[in-house]
């Protein structure tokens, strides 16, 4: 968790800073996916699913022609939807 501590600092220093969102991005996906979801804890996970989701929809925003950040963007829509439907939440 430290390590997400981290690059949320160095996120919100900098918020045009595509590598800083991506990284945030990143390891909230990580810690959801390795960390919460197999604890079954399902709101913690989806909470960091979100917060992944949305910054990974701001970089797809900011360039259509980013293959990497539609393709990111579109997984964590999937992610997010599977986790609500999981914790009883539907859409």
């Amino acid at each position: 968790m430290e390590s997400k501590t981290i690059r949320e600092r160095l996120a919100d220093t900098d918020p045009a800073n595509t590598v800083w969102q991506s990284d945030l991005s990143y390891i909230c996906w990580v810690i959801a996916a390795e960390v919460f979801q197999p604890q079954q804890r399902c709101a913690e996970a989806l909470e960091l699913e979100a917060q992944s989701l949305r910054i990974s929809e701001r970089l797809a925003a900011t360039d259509p022609t980013n293959v990497t950040w539609q393709e990111d963007a579109q997984a964590e829509r999937a992610l997010v939807a599977k986790l609500r439907a999981k914790a009883g939440g539907g859409k």
